[in-house]
């Protein structure tokens, strides 16, 4: 998965010590890091991108300082999670303030500082949209996967339906299965495959969704199923 994390601290050297302990993460986790990095509070909120994930920035910097900045970010973008940086613990308290995941002291202690981004990361994943694309004759739509509720195979194509909305590509379903299967899909048939989030209740040999579509449940998978969908609610 893609995380974008942006660093503003004013000091060139905290910054790639910073960077070169994302990077390291990075690697652990086998994730992909998109790293922006700033000098000053100004730098940043002029660039600053609404796609970030994670912001760390530096409380005490020169003109305006990182709390000032924080304030004004938090107007632009309610999501991203800030994890200050500072010398002085008493200025943290002002996070609360901004709504900040938490602080780091300075100097930063890079396990430290990895496993409150790594901590980061599971509560960001958890609302990260996944999308997938689906091509069409004429052109590609890009589909957050969480609002699919079965995907329909038929000889040469396949109908992907979402809440009041039914879009039909040219395709297998072993094409998109793998990926789908990944994030909470089962196919309970050899012609459905469903979203595990959106079943509501099971009813001998059909699944009911949460648009109340029903949708046959193959005898020969129903044990897999019934495996699969109780280890997904726990």
């Amino acid at each position: 998965m893609l995380y974008h994390i942006t660093v503003c601290d004013d000091n060139a050297a905290i910054r790639e010590k910073i960077i070169r302990a994302l990077r390291s993460l990075e690697a652990e986790l086998g994730e992909t890091f998109d790293i922006c990095q700033f000098g000053s509070a100004e730098e940043l909120l002029f660039q600053y991108s609404e796609l970030t994930d994670i912001l760390i920035l530096d409380i005490q910097m020169l003109k305006m300082n990182g709390m000032q900045a924080a304030k004004e970010l938090r107007r632009r973008d309610e999501k991203v999670q800030i994890l200050f940086l500072t010398a002085l613990p008493e200025y943290a308290v002002e996070g609360y303030e901004v709504h900040a995941y938490g602080y780091l002291l300075k100097p930063v202690d890079e396990a430290v500082l990895k496993e409150k981004v790594r901590t980061l990361l599971g509560l960001i994943s958890a609302d990260k949209p996944v999308c997938i694309d689906f091509r069409s004759r004429d052109g590609i739509d890009v589909i957050d996967i969480r609002t699919i509720l079965y995907v329909e195979s038929f000889s040469h194509d396949i109908a992907v339906h979402t809440d009041g909305k039914t879009q039909k590509y040219p395709g297998r379903m072993r094409d998109i299965e793998d990926t789908l299967c990944e994030h909470g899909f089962f196919r309970i048939h050899k012609s459905y495959l469903i979203n595990l989030r959106q079943v509501r209740r099971i009813a001998g040999e059909e699944v009911i969704l949460s648009d109340g579509a029903s949708v046959p449940l193959s005898r020969n998978r129903r044990k897999d199923f019934l495996i699969r969908f109780t280890e997904f609610m726990h």
